[in-house]
C-alpha cells in the first residue's frame, strides 16, 4: 500500500489542496480528484488488459479493483484532511461505449460505490462520452453528484437520476469553451441552467489553453441567469 504522504505525487497534490484551502477556502469550494477504481485499473494495466481480464482473469481484476479502493480511499481522505471540500472521482475509461450496462454494473460500479461510501465526504462522479444509459447505475453508486458530458441532455439526466443526486455540467469543452466565443459560451451555459442544471461546469476536461475570457462567461451566465439550487 501506497502511503498518499509521501509515495509518488499524492504528497504534492495534498500539498496544493492545502495551499488552496488556506488562500480560497473560506469563499471558493476546493474539488480535489481522484480515479475511479476501474479507471485505476486501466491506468495501471491498459484499457486492453483489462478488457481481455473482464474475459480471461475476472478473479485476478477483481483483486485489483479491491486494492484500488483502499488506495484511493487513504488517497481521498488524505485530500480531505488536506482542505478538500469534495472529491471528484474521473473515470474516462466506464463509458457506455467501452463498458455498455451490464458490465459497467458489474465491473464498475460496485468498486465505486465501496469508495463513495468510505471516502465519508462529497463527491463527484464523472464518466466521460453519452452516459445517458449507465445514469441510473452511476447514481446507485450514491456519489453526491453526477458530472456529465455535453452528449447528454440535461433535462434527460434530471429525469433518470430524480433526486438521488445533483446534476453537474455541461458546456462543451472543445466546440464551446475552446473554440467558441465568450458569447458562444454564454448561450450554450444559459441553455444548461434552463434544462435544469444543479452545478454549471465543463461537460469534461477542458485544454489548458482555453481562453480566460471564455471561462469568465460560464461565471457570468451563473449570475445572469442561475437561481439558488437546494443544498444536496
Amino acid at each position: 500500500m501506497p502511503d498518499p504522504h509521501s509515495a509518488g505525487r499524492m504528497p504534492v497534490v495534498a500539498q496544493a489542496v492545502q495551499a488552496l484551502h488556506d488562500k480560497v477556502g473560506k469563499t471558493i469550494p476546493v474539488i480535489a480528484a481522484i480515479v475511479s477504481p476501474f479507471e485505476f485499473a486501466v491506468r495501471s494495466r491498459s484499457m486492453e488488459r483489462v478488457m481481455k481480464d473482464i474475459v480471461t482473469k475476472p478473479d485476478l481484476l477483481r483483486k485489483v479493483f479491491y486494492f484500488a479502493v483502499k488506495v484511493e480511499i487513504e488517497y481521498g481522505k488524505t485530500l480531505i484532511e488536506a482542505g478538500a471540500d469534495a472529491i471528484f472521482l474521473v473515470d474516462g475509461s466506464s463509458q457506455f461505449e467501452v463498458l455498455g450496462p451490464k458490465l459497467y454494473e458489474t465491473f464498475s460500479m460496485p468498486y465505486t460505490k465501496g469508495l463513495v461510501t468510505n471516502l465519508g465526504a462529497s463527491t463527484i462522479l464523472h464518466i466521460c462520452g453519452n452516459s445517458t444509459r449507465i445514469l441510473d447505475k452511476m447514481a446507485e453508486t450514491g456519489a453526491t453528484a453526477l458530472s456529465v458530458d455535453h452528449a447528454v441532455r440535461i433535462s434527460e439526466a434530471k429525469t433518470i437520476v430524480k433526486e438521488r443526486a445533483a446534476i453537474v455540467g455541461n458546456v462543451d469543452p472543445t466546440r464551446s469553451l475552446f473554440i467558441g466565443t465568450p458569447q458562444e459560451v454564454e448561450e450554450e451555459a444559459k441553455n444548461c441552467i434552463a434544462e435544469g442544471t444543479d452545478v454549471l461546469a465543463p461537460g469534461c476536461g477542458y485544454s489548458p489553453k482555453t481562453s480566460l475570457e471564455n471561462m469568465r462567461a460560464i461565471v457570468s451566465a451563473a449570475h445572469k441567469y442561475g437561481k439558488k439550487q437546494r443544498r444536496y
